[in-house]
């Protein structure tokens, strides 16, 4: 009950909101670092205030709110951190904070290139607190080399500079101290938590050398330096049933595995019941000690989805 209170709290947040600015935040080349802030030139109209109510809406309503972990993530859960744990959201709300209300730097057609990297957009409520929403920018899914037409009156012309488009994701937002987030992998990458993973990951990684789930165990390069499955791996040795799975023999994995429909046919079997070795194997295996529907065969206890 006291989550979905929360949750109601959240989604309805930004439904007050009279007033938003959209900024753009570009990464400087060089040594110097850091960003650049413009900000959207357009004055939104209470119909775009009203799109993001609902786009907000829509990622929010009905998701359960969780403290951030590294290494456990559901579906339908708001994961939320303290903003005190992310570095680079100081240097953008000062960057916020410091954009005057008049004679601000306006982003121009001129100014579009791959060092766009992240959007906010500030709900400013009628208490005058502000909701941050915040999306990673991706210069080559909004433009490639793309040819760009534009309905200008009655036919179509070709545009020749490149367009700025605004997406409806939102990857994460803040509110006063917190942070939640909505779309992990995209979060990571914003606010560099690749490197937390990574870090743990090369403190862990040798925990696999005890396996012997596979006839070639030799799979730490299908882990190391890369952000996704080294999070999975993180997720699988903080799981009890890890330790479970451990403690059968390769036949009677076997047994289960061939036990289950699901399973049977993503894994293959050498003459002494270990898992053939193959990324796919990886990941099955992966998803197997962590899903929450998967995981029930260490049991022995399927459940339906």
């Amino acid at each position: 009950m006291l989550n979905a209170q929360i949750n109601k709290q959240l989604y309805q947040l930004i439904d007050n909101c009279h007033q938003i600015r959209v900024y753009l935040f570009e990464k400087r080349a060089g040594r110097i670092g850091g960003y650049n802030i413009y900000l959207f030139p357009n004055e939104p109209t209470q119909e775009i205030i009203s799109d993001y109510q609902s786009n907000f809406i829509f990622y929010v309503k009905d998701k359960d709110v969780v403290d951030y972990s590294q290494t456990e993530s559901k579906k339908d859960t708001i994961q939320k951190i303290a903003c005190s744990e992310l570095p680079l959201w100081e240097e953008l709300k000062n960057l916020i904070d410091s954009m005057p209300f008049t004679n601000v730097p306006i982003f121009t057609i001129d100014k579009i290139s791959n060092n766009i990297k992240i959007i906010i957009t500030e709900c400013i409520l009628e208490d005058q607190s502000s909701v941050y929403l915040i999306s990673k920018f991706s210069y080559k899914a909004a433009y490639g080399r793309k040819i760009r037409f534009a309905l200008i009156g009655n036919s179509f012309k070709k545009l020749n500079k490149p367009v700025l488009t605004l997406g409806d994701a939102i990857d994460s937002f803040i509110y006063k101290d917190t942070a939640y987030i909505l779309i992990e992998s995209h979060f990571d990458t914003i606010f560099d938590f690749h490197k937390r993973i990574k870090d743990e990951v090369s403190d862990k990684i040798e925990l696999i050398n005890d396996w012997d789930f596979f006839d070639n165990n030799n799979i730490k390069l299908d882990i190391i330096d890369k952000p996704r499955k080294g999070r999975q791996f993180l997720k699988v040795i903080n799981s009890d049933n890890l330790t479970t799975w451990k403690e059968k023999t390769p036949s009677e994995r076997k047994a289960l595995i061939l036990g289950n429909e699901k399973l049977r046919d993503k894994f293959s079997f050498d003459e002494n019941d270990k898992i053939i070795y193959s990324k796919n194997a990886l990941n099955e295996l992966f998803k197997l000690l962590t899903d929450d529907y998967f995981k029930s065969i260490i049991t022995d206890k399927t459940e339906e989805r």
